[in-house]
């Protein structure tokens, strides 16, 4: 249960838009798919959920052959960058 933030409310003033930016560097230890021998190819997803128009869903490039510590760019992580409208009706999963 999340409570309504009080630029929702009639008494607040609304949040300006805003860019939310996301740094994903590394994952350690990512459990395998069901059965599956092979080494997993991980990526991070991320999804914004908000209102109107802040639904969006990224995700990082494929690291391969790497499932027990992948780092993305060589460690200098990668960058993924959403634009909100409502900062204060938004979460990020």
């Amino acid at each position: 249960y999340v409570l309504k933030p009080p630029p929702l409310l009639a008494k607040g003033s609304p949040t300006p838009p805003m860019k939310l930016t996301v740094q994903v560097f590394s994952c350690q230890r990512l459990p395998k798919i069901g059965t599956a021998r092979d080494v997993v190819d991980p990526y991070v997803k991320v999804e914004l959920f908000g209102a109107g128009k802040d639904k969006a869903s990224k995700q990082t490039s494929v690291v391969l052959d790497n499932g027990f510590n992948p780092t993305f760019n060589e460690g200098m992580g990668e960058t993924l960058e959403f634009d909100v409208l409502m900062p204060d009706a938004a979460h990020v999963c």
